[in-house]
């Protein structure tokens, strides 16, 4: 196909583009023509940008950013192609490799973030599938064959205890300090350690968290972990299908708790969600909300309540430079909501505190409520923790900063947060904090 264009293009489109000279026919197929030819006129170049970022003021633009009607890309750009007179060109480039360059298969399974196509749920890859395959043990029965962090990375440094204290004695200590992330220093101590670490007696009573980095090196030692387990209080680990069954066929009488984490699929896209779920982060100024994947655990005397830690803050003012941050609940489930909002006061069925740069504002249904002057976005630093927590005495919301009581933000009749709603978790990354970290406190603490 000859393309000719004058050689000081117009406001209109040449007059040798495909959408002009081509037979009606042919119109509507998609041409491999090299766009280099073109990006030197001003008209091409300008029609091209143009299609990046659609602009906010179109009626059709929403959460659902254009998505065409059958959901299959293929055909949105089978649309876009006929729609305008680059439009082939810019659709060939795309499927033929051009224009973004060639992606690989795993890149494909994740949209591109500059897709018109991307809406809610962004097309994530699916979970990896956890292997609950034990690995054969040394002849001694020590840890030295498990994963990951439940293993060790060497022999251990003594093969006596340190001292001249009774193993009765040292289970004891044990108990005062054990977590799972202690396993590896621990174990490397010496020998001895190691067999406590799988003593049932070590954990009874404690509150084994399993922190969701964690849950693929648990899954191959699962077994023999659920057997040190069996006398603690609760297991509490992070949402996931093939986990929670595994440990439902192997320890069935043991108590199960589901923590919540930044849910990756209920979000905006000017967030990021890393290190498993348990950290947030901007990385946009629009769509900057978070919902958690799991509701809030709420039984008699523990009252809803949250906490996320701030890891990092912008220097300047960010947003409006009034508002910040916004943390609270929501009882619409995460799988219904069709809008986030721009805001966490706008998703729907919320109880949002928001922190400004004076007070801090419980909004109920992104209608304002209550004030307080307690706390405010002003005296936050990095390492701070900040939390919410309905009290189901008196319907009043109260706002603790590093454990402390702030601020008490009363509620009206009938607006009050509901006992025995699931609640999930929301927050937005408005203002001046950048990053968040869920924390895992049930109540507030010092």
């Amino acid at each position: 196909l000859e393309r000719t264009h004058p050689a000081h293009p117009t406001s209109h489109p040449p007059q040798g583009s495909p959408s002009n000279c081509a037979p009606a026919a042919m119109r509507g197929m998609v041409w491999p023509i090299e766009v280099g030819g073109f990006e030197a006129d001003g008209w091409a170049k300008q029609s091209c940008d143009a299609r990046d970022v659609l602009p906010r003021s179109l009626p059709l633009v929403g959460f659902r950013r254009h998505a065409p009607a059958g959901g299959a890309c293929a055909e949105g750009l089978a649309e876009e192609a006929s729609a305008e007179p680059f439009g082939a060109i810019r659709a060939a480039a795309t499927v033929a490799g051009g224009g973004h360059g060639a992606r690989s298969q795993e890149t494909l399974l994740k949209l591109l973030r500059e897709s018109p196509y991307v809406g809610f749920c962004r097309h994530a890859p699916p979970s990896p599938t956890l292997t609950f395959k034990w690995p054969a043990l040394p002849r001694d029965g020590q840890l030295d064959a498990l994963p990951s962090l439940f293993s060790l990375e060497g022999p251990p440094l003594q093969h006596v205890l340190p001292g001249s204290l009774s193993d009765d004695v040292w289970a004891v200590i044990f108990s005062y300090i054990i977590e799972v992330e202690l396993i590896p220093a621990l174990s490397r101590v010496t020998s001895s350690f190691q067999k406590f670490l799988q003593c049932p007696a070590v954990w009874q009573g404690s509150t084994v968290l399993v922190r969701p980095a964690r849950v693929t090196g648990l899954a191959p030692a699962l077994g023999p972990w659920l057997t040190a387990w069996a006398r603690a209080k609760k297991l509490v680990v992070p949402t996931s299908k093939q986990l929670l069954a595994e440990i439902q066929r192997l320890a069935p009488s043991l108590e199960v708790e589901v923590a919540w984490r930044f849910d990756s699929r209920a979000k905006g896209i000017g967030l990021e969600v890393i290190n498993g779920g348990s950290v947030v982060c901007r990385i946009d100024e629009d769509e900057v909300v978070v919902l958690g994947d799991a509701p809030l655990v709420v039984c008699e005397g523990r009252a809803p309540y949250i906490e996320v830690c701030i890891e990092a803050m912008d220097d300047g003012p960010c947003g409006d430079g009034i508002n910040d941050f916004g943390i609270g609940w929501t009882a619409t489930d995460p799988e219904n909501l069709k809008q986030l909002g721009l805001v966490a006061a706008e998703v729907p069925s919320s109880w949002v505190v928001d922190f400004t740069t004076s007070m801090v504002c419980l909004s109920i249904n992104n209608s304002e409520e209550a004030r307080g002057h307690g706390a405010s976005s002003c005296g936050l630093c990095v390492g701070d923790r900040v939390g919410v927590r309905a009290t189901p005495e008196d319907s009043a919301v109260e706002v603790y900063v590093n454990g402390h009581l702030c601020a008490r933000l009363p509620t009206r009749p009938g607006k009050e947060v509901p006992q025995g709603a699931r609640l999930f978790p929301v927050l937005d990354l408005y203002g001046r904090v950048s990053q968040l970290s869920r924390s895992y406190a049930e109540v507030p603490a010092p």
